[in-house]
């Protein structure tokens, strides 16, 4: 059984369920769903996101022996805007564009990361993946 936490953005609620039967076909996953997936965890903005989170994931290995945690961020993510940790994206034609894609990269990278260590730390049984999710072609 795995656990998955993504975020709230509705363009991603087809792609996420098509991402995770790629990695197991049988579809046995719970979900937690945040606003900023991983940053959500941390923002301090809404302080028991964080404890939901691990409150959630304590239910979920005592219920479901969870074995696997997968963190899903995506690219685009107004949350992450919102709570600060990216700047507003620059146009796509702009010259700036591609050092933006970087910066968003390393940031999301970051806080999955982040996440993703404590939870081994916590739970040293538990695999974490993580992956950052293009914006969906179509809706």
């Amino acid at each position: 059984m795995w656990r998955a936490l993504t975020c709230i953005d509705y363009r991603y609620l087809h792609v996420i369920p098509e991402y995770l039967r790629k990695h197991n076909p049988s579809l046995s996953y719970d979900h937690t769903i945040l606003a900023g997936a991983s940053l959500g965890v941390f923002a301090g903005i809404y302080p028991g996101w964080a404890s939901t989170f691990w409150e959630h994931l304590e239910v979920a290995i005592a219920l479901h022996g969870i074995q696997t945690v997968f963190i899903l961020d995506h690219r685009d993510c107004g949350a992450y805007r919102e709570f600060e940790a990216l700047p507003e994206e620059p146009h796509p034609k702009s010259p700036d564009y591609p050092k933006y894609l970087d910066l968003e990269r390393a940031i999301h990278k970051h806080y999955m990361d982040r996440l993703g260590a404590l939870i081994t730390k916590s739970h040293r049984s538990l695999r974490v993946i993580t992956d950052l999710l293009d914006v969906p072609k179509s809706l």
